[in-house]
């Protein structure tokens, strides 16, 4: 379905565009741009790569208009033939070519080394996550890749793009830009989860339709699957490569009450079931090894948690008026479970009535995009934890509100379910408002490994327990723990406000057990970070393992009296994470610039 482009290539040093020709096909959804390159190669006259090699640098750009300079550069294995352009772009990216093909926030590029004497080239570029606002028909985009002649994509709009070969020696340099005009998708469609057979009416159980269409929609090679105008009540679906689950505004995916919907899936190839944390894989939308996989739509997801908790019966409870129906082990782990995936996209969507289990958790995935979600858990009920993000790499968190009975943002790197250990490493979270009776922001727990590389800024938190958690406690007696020693450093946090804390604004402790391994947690460093609540910070690392090169700037903490904030025992995690112990202890190379404590 994909329009084909014919192209020439330029000479070295000419404008002479009759020497090679090709063709190309293009193809876009709305979120992804798909190219794809064909050229013969006479073999005895030319060179050109069929592959891209570890010593290719390929630099891709995108731009919704002219604005820098950029270059694009590749060379062919014996360094005969280079390709080359340059010209103004707005978005920049420098990637070292690999044997899979360069990858970087979701760009591909890949080869068909099947023939030799064909050089074709498959280019993937995220719309949504390049550009600086939303891809919508009629846009245009500019992009450098290949001369195109006449290419029409839908009704009379072209493209024109270049690509530049040239031997080595003699590297041609061009001063335009490709230019597409997007129209409306020209291949991938949408599938409407009623086509097969969800009723979409709050009463019906829609999980096969729901599957159906999400099968239907990966088989042919990706698109939409469309919930609109209904309540869709379902049991647990899994996300497949290519499929955007999109939950329009005017529509509720709502979770079974049925907890037999909801049993430890059996296609799990990822992880080992038995090494997760409460030894469950069960949840509601579920993806493994999946590429490409979106929620957008501006929809709600309602987890349906009143049917899987109970009120306390003792009218003096302290920490959470509710408690689980069932043991830990039966009850619903999470809501959203993505493991072993790459280039997600999660973004205005409405979670609400999260159970006491976790509303998402990203592990083992590259490349994620968290934006615009609003996370409504009721803070009254235990373990709802907001956002997981473990052993994974890439992640942005940004513009999202959450509200939970446990951590709000999670950071980690247990690698106990995972074939080997990988860290967890450049995540990004930013413009978000928080609220948790446990921790806004925790960072590391029991033998986690490598956890690297990570900012948080312009946060704003309220009515919580922590507001930033470091803490490497002593081992569980539940079976969520990591298996090697733990690495934190070159963490920051900056412009982050907190009001009504009613523990400590920041909370970094290492337990002093032999149990807990520790290489080192180093190089963290807070700027703008303002706070009012009932305690000052507390920092106390152990013999053998202090907290090294913590810096404090432009700072202030202020601690108010009990009476301002008279309810803190019903607030969650401060019933017992509450300590009298105000002090920084086993610290090594801490500043301290411009740092205020008030007490009331």
């Amino acid at each position: 379905a994909a329009e084909e482009c014919k192209f020439r290539l330029f000479d070295a040093g000419t404008t002479d565009e009759t020497k090679i020709e090709g063709s190309s096909r293009i193809v876009h959804d709305g979120r992804w741009l798909y190219l794809e390159l064909d050229l013969a190669i006479d073999v005895t006259n030319n060179v050109i790569s069929p592959g891209i090699f570890a010593w290719d640098t390929w630099e891709l750009f995108f731009a919704r208009q002219e604005a820098l300079p950029y270059r694009h550069y590749a060379s062919s294995p014996d360094g005969r033939m280079t390709a080359a352009s340059n010209g103004e772009v707005n978005w920049r990216m420098n990637v070292p070519a690999t044997e899979s093909g360069p990858e970087c926030y979701g760009a591909k590029a890949v080869s068909d080394r099947s023939n030799p004497q064909l050089w074709r080239q498959f280019f993937a570029f995220p719309l949504d996550t390049m550009l600086d606002k939303p891809v919508v028909p009629g846009d245009t985009i500019y992009l450098n890749c290949v001369s195109a002649l006449n290419p029409k994509l839908t009704k009379g709009k072209s493209a024109n793009f270049i690509l530049t070969v040239t031997p080595a020696t003699t590297v041609h340099i061009t001063d335009r830009m490709g230019k597409v005009t997007l129209e409306k998708a020209v291949c991938r469609a949408d599938f409407n989860v009623r086509d097969y057979g969800a009723k979409g009416d709050g009463v019906t159980k829609d999980t096969a339709a729901l599957q159906a269409a999400i099968d239907a929609c990966a088989k042919a090679g990706g698109g939409r699957v469309v919930l609109s105008d209904g309540v869709f009540l379902t049991g647990s679906i899994a996300l497949k490569t290519g499929v955007d689950l999109h939950i329009d505004k005017t529509a509720r995916l709502l979770a079974s009450p049925d907890m037999a919907d909801f049993p430890d899936r059996k296609d799990v190839k990822h992880v080992k079931t038995e090494n997760l944390p409460r030894t469950r894989n069960a949840c509601v939308i579920f993806a493994d090894e999946a590429e490409r996989i979106t929620i957008t739509g501006g929809g709600v997801i309602d987890a349906n948690g009143q049917h899987h908790i109970k009120e306390k019966d003792d009218p003096n409870w302290t920490g959470w008026k509710y408690e689980r129906k069932l043991p830990l082990e039966k009850s619903l782990p999470r809501v959203l479970f993505f493991a072993g995936c790459r280039d997600v996209v999660l973004k205005d969507v409405t979670m609400t009535n999260q159970p006491s289990g976790w509303s998402y958790w990203i592990h083992d995935c590259d490349r994620v995009q968290i934006s615009g979600l609003k996370i409504f858990a009721d803070v009254r009920y235990p373990n709802n934890d907001g956002i997981h993000v473990n052993c994974s790499r890439d992640v942005t968190i940004s513009d999202c509100i959450i509200e939970s009975g446990d951590d709000s943002i999670v950071v980690r790197a247990n690698s106990r379910s995972l074939a080997e250990n990988k860290p967890c490493e450049r995540v990004v979270v930013k413009n978000c408002t928080l609220r948790s009776w446990a921790n806004g922001i925790r960072i590391g727990w029991v033998n986690d490994g490598v956890i690297r590389n990570c900012s948080f800024s312009n946060i704003a938190m309220d009515d919580t327990n922590v507001g930033i958690g470091i803490v490497l406690p002593d081992m569980p007696g539940h079976s969520d723990y990591g298996r090697e020693a733990t690495l934190i450093e070159g963490i920051t946090f900056d412009s982050i406000r907190m009001t009504g804390i009613y523990a400590h604004p920041i909370r970094a402790a290492i337990s002093p057990s032999a149990k807990t391994l520790v290489s080192a947690v180093r190089d963290i460093r807070f700027s703008n970070i303002h706070a009012t609540g009932l305690q000052f910070p507390f920092v106390r690392g152990r013999a053998g393992n202090p907290f090294k090169d913590f810096v404090f700037r432009d700072c202030s903490f202020r601690k108010v009296a009990d009476a301002e904030l008279p309810d803190w025992t019903h607030h969650g995690a401060a019933a017992w994470q509450r300590s009298k112990q105000e002090k920084f202890e086993y610290a090594e190379g801490f500043v301290y610039d411009n740092v205020k404590f008030d007490a009331h």
